[in-house]
């Protein structure tokens, strides 16, 4: 049994960890200033893209430029009259398609266009994520979450592990209080949750119903190891709502602080400038002679 145990706690290092190298590599992406994002340009500043409309078998090609957000791209899509007779409830949303992982993940308005991998794009209505996804939305603090889930340390090998939502990033432990590892930064990952064709023909082999993914917004082939952008977790579907909500307000908070902010007035992103702050220069309880004394004297 004790063999067990080392064996399993060895498994979480090597996963969480990587050695050395990878630990400084971890801590050096969270303390950098994140990069800008890449367009889905040619060298003209153009380029041509396929977005799934509704499922995966219709399909609009569309020209769009280094600046083009999902929210721009939407609206092109309505004016050609492509959305028209949409079925469904909510608004539209546009998905990010990850088919070797069998995976999605809802872009947000404000986001600019990045390239997608073999799966491409999909738009579609859907009342859950949308609220979630806008620029009013996004937090004036890094939301916090924590508690119990599934870590899937290697394909089919499942370990509980207490995992907490702080500081821009996931960080892993064995139990709460214990010393903590970062697992992920948000300024480089985001959530990810299993398409509806993997929930109706391939629903992943989890402990817990509620399956979703913490991965690398740059494309796969840029790594090796496949521990490197993804991380996948289980859990009850009530818990992994909140997880799924919790990590898209502190994406967009990280991504609203660290990168662009929404200028609704010309349709475009502009970085966020950075102010100094001073702490006020007042007390925060007033003495008052007219005040009522709280205590009787003597009682403190």
């Amino acid at each position: 049994m004790s063999g067990e145990v080392e064996n399993v706690a060895e498994l979480r290092r090597e996963r969480s960890l990587g050695g050395p190298s990878r630990l400084k590599k971890i801590e050096e992406q969270a303390s950098a200033p994140p990069p800008p994002f890449p367009s889905l340009a040619a060298s003209d500043g153009h380029g041509q893209i396929r977005v799934f409309i509704g499922d995966m078998q219709h399909y609009q090609s569309v020209t769009v430029t280094p600046r083009m957000t999902a929210s721009n791209l939407i609206s092109f899509l309505e004016s050609q009259g492509v959305l028209k007779g949409g079925v469904g409830l909510g608004q539209w949303v546009l998905f990010e398609q990850v088919l070797d992982l069998g995976m999605e993940r809802p872009i947000r308005p404000f986001e600019i266009l990045k390239p997608a991998g073999v799966g491409g794009f999909l738009v579609r209505m859907h009342n859950t994520f949308g609220p979630f996804l806008s620029s009013e939305r996004v937090p004036e603090t890094t939301p916090a979450h924590n508690g119990w889930v599934e870590w899937e340390l290697r394909k089919g090998k499942w370990n509980k592990t207490w995992l907490e939502l702080r500081q821009h990033g996931l960080w892993i432990a064995e139990k709460d209080g214990a010393t903590s590892e970062l697992l992920c930064s948000l300024t480089s990952f985001d959530v990810h949750t299993p398409t509806s064709s993997t929930l109706s023909l391939h629903k992943p082999k989890a402990p817990k119903p509620f399956v979703f993914a913490l991965k690398r917004v740059d494309p796969v082939t840029y790594f090796e190891d496949k521990n490197d952008y993804v991380h996948t977790f289980c859990c009850k579907d009530e818990e992994g709502e909140a997880w799924v909500e919790s990590i898209l307000l502190a994406r967009s908070y990280t991504l609203h602080q660290e990168r662009y902010i929404p200028n609704s007035g010309q349709n475009e992103l502009k970085r966020r400038p950075r102010t100094a702050t001073t702490r006020p220069n007042k007390k925060l309880i007033a003495n008052s002679s007219h005040s009522k004394r709280v205590f009787a004297s003597g009682s403190l």
